[in-house]
């Protein structure tokens, strides 16, 4: 919920006090990908790279859920920029604009990552 608001330094207090395995383990996948969105907008994005990392099998039915496939959709390009794949991120945001773009938390996130984007590579993006 803090993370739908944009209070991501409440978000990320909140589920690094929560023990994941507590969680049932449909569970522990959301609450991976919401840990790692709350650490790529606090720019801590080695640690948001290493979560998707560390917990790619956790993370993995997401992808295809209706639900949250969006949100790993961002996930992916939050990675692609902090690895400063600048180019195929960029094919990346364009892709998740067209599948999930109807989403309007989504398309907050997008926005988001496109300044970030913009202030990589100096171009301006049209919002």
């Amino acid at each position: 919920a803090y993370c739908a608001k944009g209070a991501y330094r409440v978000g990320a207090d909140y589920l690094e006090k929560a023990d994941p395995d507590k969680l049932a383990p449909a569970q522990r996948g959301i609450y991976w990908a919401d840990l790692a969105l709350t650490q790529f907008h606090l720019d801590r994005r080695k640690r948001g790279c290493a979560i998707l990392n560390g917990q790619a099998a956790a993370l993995e039915p997401l992808k295809t859920d209706p639900q949250h496939g969006g949100l790993m959709a961002v996930l992916k390009c939050f990675a692609m920029l902090s690895e400063e794949e600048l180019y195929l991120a960029e094919g990346e945001l364009d892709a998740v604009q067209e599948t999930w773009g109807d989403d309007p938390a989504i398309q907050r996130e997008l926005d988001y990552l496109r300044r970030k984007m913009a202030a990589r590579t100096g171009k301006k993006t049209g919002l």
